[in-house]
Formats: structure tokens, sequence, C-alpha cells
């Protein structure tokens, strides 16, 4: 130890008389320490990937769904080869049409709109240890954590949960598990069909989602529960004893990430995954093995 070398004799192993400048050491250790202390709590650990993406409230969505609601048409770039073609037969063949063809046909070649490359949902966010108590019963509160956040959402609210307003709830869902037979860690059909009797929603099950159809959910307004393996998605703040089945909200899109909800981190509001992470890890109970799992989503939409 170096403070048994610079205290006793080498030579005798009897210790040396104390001198004035130990101490000025010791000082200078104890700050030197505490100076790395804190530059590690200002600047170290990992970056939070948060999306900067605006989001957008329940409320407001259906507010502008309403002012601005339009008859649903096909996409254009399914039906201008029909008709373009159409309209070609109508100009040889000398129709009296033709002039409104033709302008028809100047129109087309205008290129549409770009689709759509990020949304974010302002769904309200908890971890599913609302007072950072990570006990065994909170590894295992994903699912009530999830719905908790999905049932703000449609409630029209957009900041996080209050930690005791979350704790509440979380008690009487287990209660409601615990009285209908339920198990810590829910397949996929089985939360659906919870949520179905205990917050009065409609539920889909979606197996082998596209990414694609993952983003028209989420730009009709409806945010999506993702089963996952845990260890799959990576993430270096979870606990190293993080339960291996979690579920995580995906709340928005931007560009190749989704942005979540992931309850498994005081971190997870707003947490960018790239996509393939989130397809990769994507899988449902099966026993306990959920990276065997089937992939497959679950929807939960107002009745």
């Amino acid at each position: 130890m170096l403070l048994n070398r610079i205290t006793t004799n080498p030579f005798d192993g009897k210790p040396k008389p104390w001198k004035p400048w130990y101490g000025y050491l010791f000082i200078l250790v104890a700050i030197v320490c505490f100076g790395l202390y804190i530059y590690q709590r200002i600047n170290g650990g990992p970056v939070v990937p948060t999306s900067a993406i605006p989001s957008k409230t329940y409320t407001q969505l259906i507010q502008k769904k309403t002012i601005a609601a339009t008859p649903s048409v096909r996409d254009p770039s399914e039906i201008l080869p029909s008709l373009n073609s159409g309209l070609s037969s109508a100009i040889n063949e000398g129709d009296e049409l033709s002039h409104i063809a033709k302008a028809a046909l100047e129109l087309l070649k205008t290129p549409p709109a770009p689709k759509k490359v990020s949304e974010n949902l302002a769904v309200p966010f908890t971890t599913q240890a609302p007072s950072a108590i990570w006990d065994d019963a909170h590894k295992t509160m994903q699912e009530e954590a999830s719905l908790l956040m999905v049932i703000h959402y449609y409630d029209g609210a957009s900041e996080s949960i209050d930690p005791l307003v979350a704790n509440a709830a979380f008690s009487v869902m287990l209660d409601a598990e615990i009285h209908t037979g339920l198990a810590e860690n829910l397949s996929v059909s089985d939360f659906g069909t919870f949520v179905e009797s205990y917050a009065s929603m409609r539920f889909t099950v979606v197996d082998d989602p596209t990414i694609d159809q993952i983003k028209t959910y989420i730009s009709a307004g409806t945010p999506v529960l993702v089963p996952v393996a845990t260890q799959k998605l990576h993430n270096e703040f979870y606990l190293t004893d993080a339960a291996p089945y979690h579920f995580v909200v995906i709340r928005g899109y931007d560009g190749e990430s989704f942005i979540t909800n992931d309850p498994g981190t005081r971190h997870g509001e707003n947490y960018s995954y790239a996509q393939s992470v989130i397809m990769d890890a994507m899988g449902d109970w099966n026993g306990g093995n959920p990276s065997t799992g089937a992939k497959r989503i679950l929807i939960l939409e107002n009745i």
C-alpha cells in the first residue's frame, strides 16, 4: 500500500515520524479524486440518443383530422402508370377531350410530394420503476408502464407521468392481473386481452410487421407496443441484471431510427434506436425466451 510505504521505514519496518507534507499529500489526492468525480458526473458516461423531433399530442392530431378531413385517396404513384396510358390513348385516338388530356399529362409530369420522413407522438413517459427502486417486482413492470404511457397519451396528456400516479396505477394493474390469474410476464396476446378488459381499448396483434407498417401506425397517431429481448437492444443504461423480456413503446420515427419511450431506464424518454435494432430484438414472450420468440407488435386504440 502507498500509505504504508510512505509512513513505514523500509529497513526496520518501524513507523516513520509524521511529517507535515503527508497531510498536504492526502489533501491533494482528495481534491484530485473529487475533481475527477465531478468531471465524470458532468461529462462522463454514454451520450443519451434522445430525439429532437417535435412531438404532437393525441388531442392535436384529432383536431387536425377534424379540421382537415378529406376523403382517402390512393397513392398517386400507384395510379400514374394507368392514368398516363389512358390519357395517351385519348390523345392518339383524336378524342374530343384531347386538349384536356394533354393538360392533364403536363400536370402529371410534376413529381409527387416526398413522403414524410419523420413523426413523433407526444407519448407521456414513465419508467417501470417510478421511485427508482429496481426490485424484482419493478424489473417485470414493463407491460404496465407501457400501457400507462399509452393510456395517458390517449387522454391527451404529454408531460411525464408523476411517479406517485404511476406507482398507484401499477398497483391497481397488478391487482387486476392477479385477480384474472395472469403471470408477471405476459405474451402479446395475453397482454392485449388484459388491456381490453382493464382499459376498454381495442387491441390488434400484428404478426411479422414491417418497418413501413409500424410507420403507418405512427403516422395515423397510434403508438406501437413492441415486445423485445432486452439484451438485443444493447442499451448502455440498463441494469446488468435486467429481466430478459421487455416492452418499448414506439412513438415516432426519424430517417432510419425509431423514437421510443423505453421504460427500462430513466433515460428512456424520446429514446432513439436504429430500426434494424428494434426489428432484430423484437420477440414475444415464448416461455421466457424472447430472443427466439415470434415477431409481433401490439396496437392499442380507443374504442
